[in-house]
């Protein structure tokens, strides 16, 4: 029975002439040509569902016994889908291992009202307001360095917030002396940061026990202004009564 490269046919790197006679060899061979199509399905199935939330194992194991049911088999071709499928399992199992990140949730760090909003575009300026009202220490925070503008702040009993405009769109900047906030949320290092994104923002720890919340626009603008805002919020730069 004559063989050929089946995996070099699938992904296209077959040279054409041989590729031509596989074409011939499969159509006059119905049951490798059914098994042929039953490992491409497999293959193409896998590339969504081991990705995926949940892999319906039914489905799955359908396609696997389709595979294994052919009458007349090219030795060849039943070692490719042997392997393949070995292959296939193997990856749904440990992408079962792996840790899952968290799904995704908001992060809400307004606990308490409103004490003052304020507009002003000098970031040093309304920092020294925000500790004079809360009373203990918070960063300034100038995002210059991707024309971010400063818009003012907002500040409560027990919470900060800054505001800023970033190519057209509006973001606020939520800070707030608490631990344990991204708990469950798998962090995503970037630089020397480590970051956590939620539904609707992007967040990161700092000193004092401080954490802070990127909200607002789009999420490719929360991720820039809560990377520049992060090299803000560094150790020991904070103003102080």
């Amino acid at each position: 029975m004559q063989k050929f490269d089946w995996q070099a046919y699938l992904d296209g790197s077959m040279d054409a002439e041989i590729r031509t006679q596989a074409e011939q060899y499969l159509a006059s061979n119905p049951a490798a040509q059914r098994e042929l199509d039953g490992l491409k399905a497999l293959i193409e199935q896998s590339k969504s569902e081991v990705l995926g939330e949940h892999v319906p194992t039914d489905r799955l194991n359908e396609t696997l016994r389709f595979v294994a049911r052919s009458g007349t088999r090219s030795t060849n071709l039943r070692r490719l889908t042997q392997v393949g499928a070995a292959a296939i399992i193997a990856a749904i199992a440990f992408s079962f291992m792996m840790p899952k990140p968290t799904a995704a949730r908001e992060v809400d760090l307004v606990k308490s009202g409103l004490v003052a909003s304020v507009h002003d575009h000098d970031p040093k300026h309304a920092t020294q307001q925000i500790v004079s009202t809360l009373g203990s220490s918070a960063p300034i925070v100038d995002l210059d360095c991707i024309n971010a503008e400063f818009d003012g702040y907002d500040v409560g009993h027990c919470w900060m917030a800054y505001k800023f405009t970033l190519d057209g769109q509006e973001y606020t900047m939520y800070g707030r002396h608490e631990e344990n906030t991204f708990e469950g949320v798998r962090p995503k290092k970037v630089g020397n940061k480590e970051f956590y994104e939620m539904k609707d923002g992007v967040g990161w720890y700092c000193v004092d026990h401080t954490v802070f919340v990127v909200k607002g626009g789009t999420a490719e603008g929360r991720w820039k202004v809560a990377e520049a805002a992060a090299q803000r919020t560094p150790n020991r730069i904070y103003a102080t009564l």
